[in-house]
């Protein structure tokens, strides 16, 4: 009990730091004519459609509307996109010329790898890499993200067969043998829904 009420009390005292630093930037700046509507931070909650928010740390909460007068902290949506696109482009270009350099290699087996799985807490099922950039091989044939062409082997036929559709009873609604799932090769992850009520799971 001790421990949780010296707890409650050091949260109480960050928060009001918190506040003290922070709160008045929040108040609206009268300099400028941007609103919240206008800024990167103004966010739909996804817990609560047409709800609102600042999504800054310390920023306003729930309720927040597009009309607003922007904060201090105003981010500029359209610049943002606009340097997202940018960006974008030039990840693209530099995918592109790696493709040009490295289609016509002589294609190579993939690098299959295992990973610690921290939700199981073993490793996972292999999964192919490439052998030149080691990055995930998305597409059997050849790396998706240098062009490397890739040997074609039988690990991989069996890698690209789609898991097997496996059945339980549902935990939702009590139906017997109405969830259908499938298992993935890498993590062993269950993937699902009940025929019965629509419940969809993962795990």
């Amino acid at each position: 009990m001790k421990n949780i009420k010296k707890y409650r009390q050091d949260m109480e005292i960050l928060h009001k730091k918190n506040m003290e630093k922070y709160g008045p930037e929040y108040d609206p700046v009268p300099d400028h004519d941007h609103t919240c509507g206008e800024c990167v931070r103004f966010t739909e909650n996804w817990r609560r459609p047409g709800v609102f928010r600042c999504q800054a740390i310390y920023g306003p909460g729930d309720g927040l509307t597009a009309d607003r007068k922007a904060c201090k902290h105003y981010w500029d949506r359209v610049e943002q996109e606009a340097a997202d696109k940018r960006e974008a482009e030039e990840r693209e270009a530099e995918r592109l010329a790696r493709w040009e350099k490295n289609k016509d290699n002589p294609p190579l087996p993939p690098d299959w790898k295992r990973d610690f799985d921290e939700t199981t807490g073993g490793m996972t099922g292999a999964m192919p890499f490439c052998p030149n950039c080691s990055e995930p091989l998305y597409e059997p044939n050849q790396c998706y993200f240098c062009g490397q062409p890739i040997l074609r082997e039988k690990q991989m036929d069996e890698f690209e067969k789609p898991p097997e559709v496996e059945t339980m009873d549902c935990f939702n609604c009590g139906g017997k043998g109405t969830v259908q799932y499938t298992r993935s090769k890498y993590n062993g992850h269950k993937n699902g829904g009940c025929t019965a009520c629509g419940m969809r799971f993962i795990e």
